[in-house]
């Protein structure tokens, strides 16, 4: 397509960021782009917010600053949001198996497959075994039922390989068996209602008349019309079925919930999504993980809890790395709380991570502790821990950095001091 007249320019932008506005001038008045917006915001400002072009391939119908977009694979970062959130509640855990949740997902292997697994692309259940068609998208029971049925490509955990289309029906219909609601119906509760945002999994029809026609990129045929870029992987992952712009620009199909492909928003609102979940308490940074069994050296099984704290306000790098052992032990290593099994609770940091913090990188410590510690077992709630918790949380055990395995993942050793 060749355009005579450039295309102008709407919005904001901050004088740090003329450049950004340059870039993107450029890019909109290429022969690759019709119309598009783009936003930046910084805890909660902001800095960038600007559209331009049209939305349609005719170039009657001016994008304006609402205009929404079907914005393919950047779902998935959406419904992560959603994961993330359900696990902070304690409602799924990452090393449980999907199967615990979702009982019909199960054989052939499936049961190996954790939610972690899962999220990681990990699963070997990136494509469908049968022939699927666009339309059949449109009926989710239909092409979950193929995925509870199907075999994994490849053994769980021992490849990642990207999931462009079945994650989102995998994981969305792990949200569907936990919370009795769709992915859409749970961003639309969580995230889009409480931010006035435009961003949709199932984009109701009174939008539907300021979402912009989708164009097939030139780049785009190209690449997959050229036979060396198909290997068997591209052609059951992403050909199986292919995308076709047409498809996309139907009612039904912008209606439909299909997560991994047809979230429809705009710039602004997924910038605000995504500050949001940053510099927010939508996670609440202290979580608990879901208990799983640990071999003990006797040979039996030990019940493990992990839980994250973060790292007080007035604490620095300098306190991170320091051993703590359990102040139930004793010297010898037995448990005060219980004498009777020695050797078999203890508590430790295993890990540390980083978690954003109105902006700031925060350290987080992992505690680890048996199922037979008082704190969890022998109360409903951890409240009467918390000041012990607290007290641990003074310094954290620097894994990371002296080492990147771990007595869970059956790797090295731990010194207790």
């Amino acid at each position: 397509m060749i355009h005579m007249i450039e295309r102008e320019i709407r919005g904001f932008c901050h004088n740090n960021f003329q450049n950004v506005a340059e870039v993107f001038s450029t890019n909109l008045n290429s022969d690759e782009e019709v119309g598009a917006s783009f936003t930046v915001i910084q805890n909660s400002e902001i800095l960038v917010d600007i559209h331009g072009g049209f939305k349609d391939k005719e170039e009657t119908d001016p994008w304006n600053a609402d205009t929404l977009v079907g914005v393919h694979s950047t779902g998935k970062g959406i419904v992560s949001m959603i994961i993330a959130l359900l696990i902070d509640q304690n409602i799924l855990s990452l090393d449980e198996n999907v199967s615990t949740y979702w009982p019909e997902f199960k054989g052939d292997g499936k049961e190996e497959i954790t939610v972690r697994t899962l999220l990681s692309h990990q699963a070997g259940m990136y494509a469908w075994r049968e022939k699927v068609h666009e339309d059949d998208f449109l009926n989710w029971e239909y092409i979950v039922e193929l995925l509870e049925k199907q075999c994994p490509f490849h053994k769980p955990h021992e490849l990642i390989c990207y999931h462009p289309k079945t994650i989102g029906f995998l994981v969305g219909e792990l949200v569907r068996k936990v919370t009795k609601k769709s992915v859409g119906e749970f961003l639309k509760e969580k995230l889009s209602t409480p931010l006035n945002a435009h961003c949709f999994i199932g984009t109701p029809e009174i939008y539907h008349s300021n979402i912009a026609t989708l164009i097939s990129a030139p780049s785009l045929r190209k690449a997959f019309s050229d036979p060396k870029n198909i290997d068997e992987y591209t052609l059951v992952s992403f050909l199986n079925p292919g995308n076709r712009t047409k498809t996309a620009n139907t009612k039904e199909y912008r209606l439909a919930e299909i997560p991994a492909l047809n979230c429809h928003s705009n710039s602004r609102s997924l910038a605000q999504i995504y500050d949001y979940f940053l510099n927010s308490n939508f996670i609440s940074k202290e979580t608990l993980i879901a208990t799983h069994d640990e071999p003990t050296p006797s040979g039996g099984l030990s019940i493990m809890t992990n839980i994250n704290l973060k790292r007080k306000d007035d604490e620095t790098e300098a306190d991170d790395g320091t051993h703590i052992s359990c102040r139930f032990l004793d010297k010898e290593g037995s448990c005060g709380i219980h004498p009777e099994r020695p050797g078999v609770c203890y508590l430790y940091p295993f890990s540390t991570w980083s978690q954003y913090d109105q902006g700031r990188a925060r350290v987080h410590a992992t505690f680890q502790f048996t199922g037979d510690c008082p704190g969890f077992y022998l109360d409903e709630s951890l409240d009467s821990m918390k000041e012990i918790f607290d007290e641990y949380s003074t310094t954290i055990y620097d894994y990371n950095i002296k080492s990147s395995r771990t007595l869970k993942d059956g790797f090295g050793s731990l010194t207790m001091t």
